[in-house]
């Protein structure tokens, strides 16, 4: 029973093209929906069909609930967070702190700019499957910041390393839902404390002095 329940929590990804043009569709569909002032609870089928023009069947094919539509929004803004990191032009960073603050100074700047980001990763209705998502993201964050480390300073990789790069991106998360609860954006003051915890966490696994 729980299997099939998670099921239909989770989209159906589809691999032809033209489906794959109808699920991105409906997404930014449910998207506008939701920057329009539906809640994300209060999402439904029917009112992502109508506004797509097309029938609610062809909705559930893809997205058998409407936590399946929050699960994909939450996805591709997670998929757009790990490319922002991968596209970061690291090259005149000198210290791996450095690299610390850069990131996190780009991940805030995407969730500020994009407030249903926060509602769907941060926020307190987050499902299992999302935080799961969220989880698996963080683990390739995790193996870029890894990879940063070792091209960029030539420093051999402790041990468990990647383990606690991971660990260090939930300190993050914990922090910047802190901040939405509070004030439904991340500010200034739990941007520069986010910094501190991932430093003095990572500090003592990582040499402290610049490269």
């Amino acid at each position: 029973m729980t299997s099939i329940i998670e099921d239909k929590r989770v989209p159906k990804v589809p691999s032809r093209q033209k489906s794959k043009e109808r699920f991105e569709f409906l997404l930014y569909c449910a998207e506008e929906l939701l920057e329009s002032g539906t809640p994300p609870e209060e999402l439904s089928i029917p009112e992502v069909s109508k506004k797509a023009e097309l029938p609610p069947q062809a909705v559930y094919r893809l997205f058998p609930s409407p936590a399946a539509l929050l699960h994909g929004l939450a996805d591709r803004h997670m998929k757009r967070l790990l490319k922002l990191y991968r596209e970061s032009d690291l090259g005149n960073i000198t210290s791996w702190q450095e690299g610390v603050n850069l990131c996190v100074d780009r991940c805030t700047d995407y969730y500020n700019r994009h407030p249903m980001a926060m509602e769907l990763i941060l926020g307190s209705g987050v499902s299992r499957e999302i935080q799961i998502a969220d989880r698996t993201n963080n683990q390739l964050l995790a193996e870029q910041a890894g990879l940063f480390l070792s091209e960029s300073t030539g420093m051999e990789t402790p041990e468990g390393l990647l383990k606690r790069l991971e660990l260090s991106l939930d300190i993050a998360d914990a922090i910047w839902r802190h901040s939405y609860f509070e004030h439904r954006c991340i500010t200034p003051f739990y941007i520069s404390e986010s910094k501190i915890a991932l430093i003095s966490y990572m500090e003592q696994y990582l040499p402290r002095r610049s490269y």
